[in-house]
């Protein structure tokens, strides 16, 4: 059954979001898109956790080759004063493509978001084991199609070990797993 729903939030639901940080502001809607879902589709969810293929990314031999985050002049150097606007977006991404593969771009990574970014490459989570903390910036050229092209971009995971440092292995573990209990059709507005 697919469903399209449409809402809208008032101003000062808007106003209250803008004010959060981003990831307060995304949890936060993601607690309104529930309560809209439960009351329209009387949706009962859970969550459980069960087993299935991970990817571990570990440091590799010879250690991370992730650069960290270089301190923009425009940037306070005392991370407790606020940072201006600009900064304020967290990490910001580039991507591009060729027939020698894919270009990914990306600055003030945190290992949190490397792992989002390479388990959205690899439709698959990942969790991350290297240890490392901070923000990095850092350029990532690769092909997922194993392409044999002579000026191939090399696989994601030689790119991963070769330009990052970093090593992607396979592994079983724990996956958190939305579970549907119930769920109606929508009611009418």
């Amino acid at each position: 059954m697919y469903v399209t729903v449409q809402a809208k939030s008032d101003r000062s639901a808007d106003a209250l979001l803008a004010k959060l940080p981003d990831d307060q502001a995304r949890l936060e809607k993601r607690h309104m898109l529930q309560a809209l879902l439960a009351d329209r589709l009387q949706l009962k969810t859970h969550w459980e956790t069960r087993p299935g293929s991970v990817f571990n990314l570990t440091l590799a031999k010879g250690g991370s080759k992730l650069q960290p985050t270089k301190v923009d002049p425009a940037e306070p150097a005392d991370p407790s004063e606020p940072a201006p606007v600009a900064n304020a977006l967290g990490p910001e991404v580039h991507a591009g493509g060729s027939r020698e593969g894919r270009v990914i771009e990306c600055r003030r990574f945190t290992m949190r978001s490397i792992t989002a970014m390479l388990g959205t490459q690899l439709q698959a989570p990942v969790v991350d084991r290297t240890g490392l903390t901070g923000t990095f910036d850092f350029t990532i050229q690769f092909n997922l199609d194993n392409s044999t092209e002579p000026d191939a971009y090399p696989t994601l995971f030689s790119a991963i070990q070769e330009q990052l440092g970093l090593k992607l292995e396979s592994a079983k573990g724990p996956l958190d797993t939305l579970v549907i209990d119930h769920v109606e059709r929508p009611s009418e507005n």
